[in-house]
């Protein structure tokens, strides 16, 4: 099982929602071939430094390169659903601290 977070850099939108359906849309769905933003790419090497891509059978990503997911300001986390309590707060908090949207698509909830 896995679990889903998104990040992105903030919009002008205040409903978390329809803003992750049209990222979605957009950078997912799309053919968008878009460069992550600097500050996405930021967040990325700090996620990185704390949980390492390059296990997948036992580590914490469900889908790797974690690069793979990320489009100009927004990104797509998959998660290894047993490792979530241990790497959900990190990524929030990481969020946060990049001045960065951290959305759980499962449950509608923003983070930061």
């Amino acid at each position: 099982m896995k679990y889903d977070l998104a990040i992105w850099e903030p919009a002008e939108s205040t409903d978390a929602a329809e803003t992750f359906r049209a990222l979605v849309e957009r950078y997912m769905e799309g053919a968008s071939d878009e460069e992550p933003t600097a500050r996405i790419e930021a967040f990325l090497s700090s996620l990185t430094a704390v949980f390492p891509e390059g296990a997948l059978e036992e580590g914490v990503w469900a889908s790797e390169p974690l690069r793979a997911g990320a489009k100009g300001p927004f990104l797509y986390l998959c998660i290894v659903g047993s490792h979530l309590e241990e790497v959900g707060p990190v990524v929030v908090r990481l969020a946060a601290e990049h001045g960065l949207v951290c959305f759980d698509p499962q449950v509608s909830a923003r983070y930061s």
